[in-house]
């Protein structure tokens, strides 16, 4: 619980005095000085994705991770969902807590808008125990639009030892392309993101089967 409060306060903090001129639907990481960056890590750790957001009244953002296996969707969890009441600009938090005696990562999603804020929990499986080497970033290193199917994060794991999985692609691409990029990483997470005119949530896999 203090955690949730500190993150919301802090998010609003950032939120103050911020204006929506020149409105559009786009994404970017957020910049925060070094002071707030240990702030942040301190309060949810190193695994986290933050990012700040203009979107237009009536839009539909949604958040949600994936973790495939070779390529291969294993699991979709921590979806949120949340209505544009008018032109906002806002913030993105998704952080994962770990400890070692979890089976699983705890997952926080938070969305913070000047018409309020959604928070969804969740739990997602670690990777194997012989993955004992990992890489986690931002795939935005810029503003580009915020669409109906965007990628916003990775979280890589491999063998320490395995050179060849290490090479991980990173360039600015559609979700089913990264994947395909990457068929190579053992166990991968997305961050995934979409902003649409609907109210509509649609699970797929890898083949484009609903789930």
């Amino acid at each position: 619980m203090k955690i949730r409060v500190f993150i919301l306060l802090f998010i609003a903090l950032i939120l103050v005095g911020c204006s929506n001129e020149g409105i559009k639907n786009t994404i970017q990481q957020k910049e925060l000085s070094s002071k707030n960056q240990l702030l942040l890590k301190a309060a949810v750790g190193e695994m986290n994705y933050y990012y700040e957001f203009i979107a237009e009244k009536g839009k539909f953002l949604r958040i949600w991770v994936e973790r495939y296996q070779y390529g291969k969707l294993v699991e979709q969890v921590g979806g949120i969902g949340t209505e544009m009441l008018k032109d906002e600009k806002g913030e993105i938090l998704i952080y994962f807590l770990d400890d070692p005696e979890w089976e699983n990562y705890y997952l926080r999603t938070v969305v913070l808008d000047e018409s309020g804020y959604a928070v969804a929990n969740g739990q997602i499986a670690k990777p194997n125990a012989n993955l004992n080497a990992g890489i986690w970033s931002s795939n935005l290193n810029e503003k580009v639009p915020l669409t109906e199917d965007m990628l916003l994060g990775y979280m890589a794991f491999f063998e320490v030892d395995d050179e060849s999985s290490m090479e991980i692609k990173t360039t600015l691409a559609e979700p089913k392309e990264f994947i395909e990029e990457n068929r190579d990483i053992p166990d991968i997470y997305l961050i995934r993101a979409s902003l649409s005119d609907e109210e509509r949530w649609e699970w797929y896999n890898e083949s484009g089967e609903e789930l």
